[in-house]
């Protein structure tokens, strides 16, 4: 595995940043290999996340036919705080991420022994519309357990980098004051911050994010960001922005429905959001994509986990949390032992899970190799276009891999 430092300077510091990149291959690749590259971003609301991550761990290509870049890149404030009267403009992390990305494309050659047009993919797990013009830097994209992508208004990640200052006990206009922070005193701003942490989807994850949040996030600041790509599904959307209020959406989701669950009302509730956060927005880019022409694939992970693979999750609340956000991540980083010191806990999945990965992995590997998910044993259906949504070809991560069909008709 090869280490590689990326210093870039933080607007809220004078020191220079370094960013790490993992990069992984199998011991036995050579300058001839000529191996697909896959390129992993982590998620985290923009908050969270690092590639040191135990949940990440496995993420390696040993066995996959692939070379893996993991990357880091600056998060939370010193990532997404816009402050225009210090001269602070916002979405630095995704700076980081397409300065990556132009890295990988021109040196991958010479950090990883592959000749530059065996870059083929990103395998992409973030969920930035930014990345989506950037596609000179990749040829295909992978969005696991993908939201709809949330921009911050500028008046409100103003707001809310007003508000941050000022807990540090800075001017909104200085700068310097800002740079001579400590890491724990911005750690500590952060989290006292009382701006930050109310309002629904605030720091504080109360509720759905919005573009009104109080929040550190990306926002169309004209340069990196140069418009809101959301704008051009508004209209297909305009469904998913009722469900979103959940007694609009009642009629859809009667308790009768849920009946055979211990809480129904919790049942109800889990499946409202997971329609409004992942499902429906999923669909909607989906037919986008296929508006245009591009083609497109979907899945659904409904495989109830042996182990937690969270740190935060008790082993015994398993099969409670069943296939939740971000359950598919061990299964496509080969990461299925985990060994939570922190609980004195040790947990290993079944030979079952371990198939189910290696086909998973397999299915994301054939999209860097040949830009489709599909292998000599799996195939992947490609979506396609209904009048109502439902029978909508996807593969169905369960128990293994098996190509079906989901129902959108609800949306």
């Amino acid at each position: 595995m090869f280490v590689v430092n990326i210093r870039l300077l933080s607007p809220l510091t004078t020191r220079l940043s370094i960013l790490y990149l993992d990069v992984r291959t199998s011991s036995d690749a050579s300058k001839g290999s000529k191996l697909p590259a896959k390129v992993f971003i982590y998620g985290g609301s923009n908050t969270d996340g690092g590639i040191n991550d135990s949940l990440y761990s496995g993420c390696t290509s040993a066995d996959d036919g692939a070379i893996l870049v993991s990357i880091n890149y600056r998060i939370g404030p010193l990532g997404f705080m816009a402050l225009n009267s210090a001269d602070i403009y916002g979405n630095q992390g995704i700076k980081d991420i397409l300065h990556v990305l132009e890295c990988v494309q021109k040196s991958i050659s010479a950090l990883v022994v592959i000749q530059k047009k065996s870059f083929r993919t990103v395998c992409w797990c973030y969920r930035h519309p930014t990345l989506l013009q950037s596609s000179r830097l990749f040829k295909s994209a992978l969005a696991e357990s993908i939201a709809l992508p949330s921009l911050e208004s500028s008046s409100s990640l103003q707001q809310t980098g007003a508000s941050y200052a000022r807990t540090l006990k800075c001017s909104v206009d200085d700068k310097s004051c800002l740079q001579s922070k400590t890491v724990a005193e911005l750690k500590s701003a952060y989290d006292n911050d009382k701006f930050i942490n109310t309002g629904i989807g605030s720091a504080s994850n109360l509720g759905v994010p919005s573009t009104f949040s109080h929040k550190f996030s990306p926002y169309v600041d004209r340069d990196v960001i140069t418009e809101n790509h959301q704008r051009e599904g508004m209209d297909a959307l305009s469904k998913y922005n009722s469900i979103k209020k959940i007694a609009s959406a009642a009629p859809a989701y009667p308790l009768s429905l849920f009946n055979s669950s211990e809480s129904p009302v919790v049942a109800a509730i889990s499946t409202v959001i997971t329609d409004a956060e992942f499902r429906c927005p999923g669909y909607h880019m989906a037919v986008l994509d296929r508006r245009k022409n591009m083609p497109a694939w979907m899945y659904e992970f409904i495989q109830n986990s042996t182990c937690v693979w969270l740190s935060t999750i008790e082993q015994e609340f398993a099969s409670a949390y069943g296939a939740s956000h971000t359950a598919e991540l061990p299964y496509v980083c080969g990461n299925l032992h985990f060994d939570f010191t922190c609980r004195n806990t040790t947990c290993t999945g079944t030979s079952a899970e371990y198939d189910l990965s290696k086909q998973m992995r397999s299915l994301w590997t054939a999209v860097a190799e040949i830009g489709k998910p599909s292998t000599d044993d799996i195939t992947w259906p490609e979506f396609q276009l209904s009048t109502d949504g439902s029978e909508s070809p996807s593969m169905i991560f369960g128990n293994s891999s098996v190509p079906g069909s989901l129902d959108f008709s609800v949306f």
